[in-house]
């Protein structure tokens, strides 16, 4: 992930710290599943998500799932799973519970990298 430095500092924070903290996080954590992108473009975007997500985190206005419905139906088991393990690393680490739809929407960043469900 190496945008993610880059779309942090472009929110412009007074502190940027805790975001960063919780973006640095979540990249190695990424890192540590085997998550390689498959152009630039695709990085930046999850980078990009990446940070916002932090700072909704830090902020604490994550998207609830009332908010914004959601169907997992078209994921792949993998890209479920992947992001799964990144709520639980947030969990663990930070003691932060990522909504059914920000896990989602991490879910969605790793089944678009990969073009599309291919584990049915």
């Amino acid at each position: 992930m190496k945008f993610y430095k880059e779309a942090v500092e472009e929110l412009k924070l007074n502190d940027q710290e805790p975001v960063m903290g919780i973006a640095s996080f979540i990249a190695n954590e990424i890192a540590k599943q085997g998550i390689d992108y498959v152009s630039d473009a695709t990085e930046n975007v999850m980078d990009h998500h990446v940070a916002q997500l932090s700072n909704r985190i830090v902020e604490q206005t994550m998207i609830r799932d009332e908010d914004l419905p959601f169907d997992s139906s078209e994921l792949s088991k993998e890209s479920i799973e992947k992001a799964q393990n990144i709520s639980e690393g947030l969990h663990n680490k930070y003691h932060i519970s990522l909504s059914n739809v920000e896990t989602f929407l991490i879910a969605t960043h790793f089944e678009i990298n990969k073009g599309g469900p291919q584990d049915e």
